[in-house]
């Protein structure tokens, strides 16, 4: 059973490692206690210096043409290849036919930061309309009340929002 635990992705932009290192036969790369110390790993949260933060927002998309439709359409997604410069490293990654890089049932996926960004920006909007709507409901429901003044303290108080 192949698992995702432990995997860290190496930017090969800001890792120099020799070229002579890649092995096509495995299509990874053998690397030397020397060399692994020296690898440049991308951040785990996104925050920090914006120099050592890659253009990208990675993911692990279900490897199956229904997945790959819906996250390359609805979210933007495409396919991470070493020609990326950014490497999944970890003992169950491996590379297929078409050079994506897949882990069991999965394959993985980049999104550029601004698309990634304005799509985040659109569910957070549509989530806090979402949390009016009740608010909105229940006032026009007391309005209809004839002659019926609500405090909004009161209001907030009852409803959360």
């Amino acid at each position: 059973m192949s698992s995702l635990i432990g995997v860290r992705v190496v930017d090969l932009n800001r890792t120099d490692i020799p070229k002579e290192k890649w092995d096509e036969t495995v299509r990874a790369y053998y690397l030397e206690p020397e060399i692994e110390e020296k690898l440049e790993y991308v951040p785990d949260t996104y925050r920090g210096n914006a120099a050592t933060r890659p253009p990208y927002k990675f993911g692990w998309a279900w490897n199956e043409p229904k997945g790959i439709k819906d996250w390359s359409n609805r979210y933007g997604y495409t396919f991470v290849t070493i020609e990326d410069g950014y490497w999944p490293r970890g003992s169950d990654i491996e590379i297929d036919g078409s050079g994506h890089f897949v882990c069991g049932d999965v394959v993985f996926m980049k999104v550029t930061n601004e698309r990634w960004l304005r799509r985040y920006k659109e569910n957070h909007d549509a989530a806090i309309a979402q949390q009016k709507k009740p608010r909105q409901d229940f006032q026009r429901e007391v309005s209809e009340v004839k002659g019926a003044k609500i405090d909004e303290i009161w209001i907030e108080e009852k409803t959360g929002f």
